[in-house]
């Protein structure tokens, strides 16, 4: 998404919430009470300024603005997700806006919403709302887990759902930390994940916005799911590096530099035990895995050290010079190799560094590069030759095999748009 379709895709907020807005209120009071009337007519009001002709669509738990993610907050997503759900069960996935509508004629599309939010049902067939289309998109199913959506897109729902619960984290800096919160990073993590390591790391690499705190964070956290995968490790101790990374991050990261990371974690180890949420089945096993590794990094001479921790520090050193001191760019992951590759005689584990090298390659999906004949793209992940110099590039939307090496752009990785 480019900074211009960023901007574009922000403009659809308000649609996005008064539709569940309208949807709630017939649900509530039905079609005939004042309330849905103003609700109906906040949408319209939303969609003249938003401007028609859009569409959106709403597909993997989140909402776009004409194949855009629109941006949304916490709650923003919640209502976005039950909003599709409801589309789904009325086998649909799409509503377009091809003018401003009447008020009057969205309080049928509320009434089907609401009917549809109560299960599967045929409320849209036959209904006709002046200004207003929507459509099934094909193979995609109701249910996030069961949609069958571009894997760019399906990572990218779940890195903003991450950010936004990082970011909700960051800002709540002094207060107990939130495990609920944290534990949905984590999941996102896993589920990003299961499409792939390329995906992800190009997704991740290539989003818009700055690396700020909480998203270098959520990297650290993914990238923990990402390699403790790859290596076939269980699920517990993949979920409490990650949970770790997070919290460690959020805890020792600046704008510019970090903490030491024992410094980090103490800060972050005081926040995890401090929380005083209820326990639910299976999560104390987790908790308590989690503060064992953060306790290994903040005190390791105290106790036997934990593999994962080790790790742990390797993600949080990369992350600390993502954006160093007086750096006017952004270093790309395979930059960032590099100087690991350098330190790696200074504390960091050679052996994990190996197996991040393994999980991204040697030149990770998301490094902009340029190819012999002078054109820029970005990596989308291995060739199929298996010549690591010449992997599979997205140049302006299209997927080439280079006929020579590539060359890395030095100091361009970061936000930005795939080319």
């Amino acid at each position: 998404m480019s900074g211009e379709s960023g901007a574009e895709a922000l403009r659809g907020r308000p649609v996005v919430d008064h539709l569940y807005l309208l949807l709630r209120a017939v649900e509530m009071y039905g079609p005939a009470h004042p309330h849905p009337r103003q609700c109906a007519e906040a949408v319209a009001q939303a969609v003249a300024e938003t401007g028609p002709p859009f569409s959106l669509q709403f597909l993997s738990g989140a909402a776009f603005l004409d194949r855009q993610l629109v941006p949304l907050d916490t709650e923003g997503f919640r209502r976005s997700r039950e909003t599709g759900a409801a589309l789904a069960n009325l086998e649909a996935h799409e509503v377009s806006f091809l003018a401003i509508p009447d008020p009057d004629d969205l309080l049928p599309l509320g009434t089907a919403l609401a009917r549809g939010r109560a299960g599967p049902c045929d409320a849209l067939v036959g209904l006709h709302v002046p200004a207003v289309e929507w459509r099934e998109i094909p193979q995609a199913s109701s249910g996030e887990e069961g949609e069958a959506v571009d894997p760019d897109v399906l990572v990218a729902v779940q890195y903003a759902l991450a950010l936004t619960e990082a970011e909700g984290l960051a800002a709540d800096a002094g207060a107990p930390w939130s495990w609920a919160a944290g534990i949905a990073v984590v999941r996102r993590a896993e589920r990003a994940a299961e499409v792939g390591a390329h995906v992800t790391s190009r997704v991740l690499e290539t989003a818009p916005g700055p690396w700020g705190v909480a998203r270098r964070a959520v990297v650290m956290a993914f990238h923990a799911e990402l390699v403790l995968r790859s290596l076939g490790v269980g699920r517990s101790v993949r979920r409490a590096a990650s949970h770790a990374a997070l919290a460690v991050g959020l805890a020792g990261l600046g704008d510019r530099e970090g903490r030491r990371v024992d410094e980090a974690a103490l800060a972050a180890l005081d926040r995890l035990v401090s929380a005083r949420e209820a326990s639910r089945g299976g999560v104390e096993p987790h908790r308590v895995r989690t503060c064992a590794l953060v306790h290994a990094l903040a005190l390791p001479a105290r106790g036997v050290r934990l593999a994962a921790a080790d790790l742990v520090q390797l993600l949080y050193a990369l992350a600390c010079v993502r954006r160093p001191r007086r750096a006017p760019v952004t270093l790309a992951l395979v930059e960032l190799l590099g100087l690991a590759d350098q330190a790696a005689g200074k504390g960091l584990a050679s052996d994990w560094l190996a197996a991040f090298r393994a999980t991204f390659g040697p030149l990770p999906a998301g490094t902009r590069v340029r190819l012999a004949e002078g054109v820029e793209g970005v990596v989308a992940g291995p060739g199929a030759g298996g010549d690591a110099s010449r992997p599979q590039v997205l140049v302006n939307g299209r997927l080439l095999e280079p006929g020579a090496s590539v060359s890395v752009l030095q100091g361009v990785g970061g936000p930005g748009a795939a080319p």
